[in-house]
């Protein structure tokens, strides 16, 4: 299963650390195995595991990997933070 992979551990984990600390958990998410629901991870654009997909605010944005790159993830979560981080 996808959703068990090494890397998708670590970007789920990561994940929830970066919205524990900067978002207070605040934002929804989804957790789609691409195994489980191949259409549905075609159908939003998910052709490499783990990605994660921001889907609003507009436009959607994507980061693919494991999330450690904790600046660049917080700047596709949240483009406020391309002014703040540098």
């Amino acid at each position: 299963m996808a959703a068990n992979s090494p890397n998708s551990v670590r970007a789920l984990t990561n994940l929830r650390a970066i919205c524990r600390n900067y978002f207070n958990d605040q934002p929804q998410i989804e957790i789609v195995d691409v195994l489980e629901e191949p259409h549905r991870a075609l159908a939003d654009g998910v052709l490499i595991t783990p990605s994660v997909v921001r889907i609003s605010p507009s436009p959607p944005r994507m980061i693919l990997g494991d999330l450690s790159d904790v600046k660049r993830t917080l700047v596709i979560l949240d483009p406020q933070q391309e002014v703040t981080l540098q």
